[in-house]
């Protein structure tokens, strides 16, 4: 009897696995792209009625300190602080113990023409790492947001910052496209950047 094969068994199995990943991987067709103040954006068309908003700025500071000011809660507007974000304005508490992960909460968010909310959400949380919530878009329960702030260390002293939202479905009312969302974000996510990051760097 033959002796089984096995490395020649592996290399097949390795070659098909590839072959899938080349054939299921979708390429994002960019449709738009910039820089507005020190923040870069980029708007991608993922799939039909699927698409995704990425903007990114580096801070001058360690990614504990941007993480500290980024969910000093009591800093923001909603919070009586100082008010230093013009588009996020805070997160209340509604159900939970605290602000952490699966915690019910309303965001407040200001968006010109449709006030500042707030907007109910499960938290997505993952202290000194990301924020964020993954819910129906106000008043379309037809689209889903995956709406996420994120820090990433570069160095001791440089931080990158990532706001990311990526929407899929169709509104049954043809109010909004996940198209139209996604570039409604390049304002309010950008200015949300700089602002973080004269905050963190003042």
């Amino acid at each position: 009897m033959k002796k089984f094969n096995y490395s020649l068994l592996l290399a097949i199995i390795s070659i098909g696995l590839i072959s899938c990943s080349e054939d299921d991987s979708v390429t994002p067709n960019i449709i738009d792209s910039g820089q507005i103040g020190e923040s870069s954006y980029r708007i991608s068309e993922l799939g039909e009625n699927h698409h995704s908003i990425y903007t990114e700025i580096v801070i001058e500071a360690s990614a504990s300190e941007v993480w500290s000011v980024l969910t000093d809660w009591d800093n923001y507007t909603l919070g009586d602080g100082e008010g230093w974000s013009t588009t996020f304005l805070g997160l209340e508490l509604i159900e939970g113990n605290a602000i952490e992960d699966g915690a019910i909460v309303d965001a407040y968010l200001f968006f010109e023409g449709f006030g500042n909310g707030p907007y109910r959400h499960t938290l997505i949380y993952r202290d000194g790492i990301e924020f964020g919530w993954s819910d129906p878009v106000a008043g379309s329960d037809q689209i889903t947001d995956n709406h996420i702030y994120r820090v990433e260390e570069i160095s001791a002293t440089q931080t990158r910052f990532i706001q990311t939202d990526e929407y899929m479905g169709v509104d049954a009312n043809g109010f909004f496209t996940t198209e139209t969302l996604a570039l409604n974000g390049i304002f309010h996510f950008n200015t949300f950047n700089n602002e973080l990051k004269a905050e963190v760097e003042r």
